[in-house]
């Protein structure tokens, strides 16, 4: 295989590799997102059964 070929083949997975991150900081993201929506529901839910009894 040709250097230039090699070169090539690394930029590419060097690339992907970027993309990769990217992607997994969004899911740790949407993550803690929904982690917080849940909690807030779970929060709201308790006050309006207290209210409610």
């Amino acid at each position: 295989m040709r250097l230039t070929e090699q070169c090539r083949i690394v930029a590419k997975v060097e690339q992907q590799m970027a993309l990769v991150d990217a992607l997994e900081a969004r899911l740790a993201a949407s993550r803690a997102t929904a982690a917080n929506l849940l909690n807030q529901a779970a929060r709201r839910s308790r006050r309006f059964a207290v209210r409610n009894t």
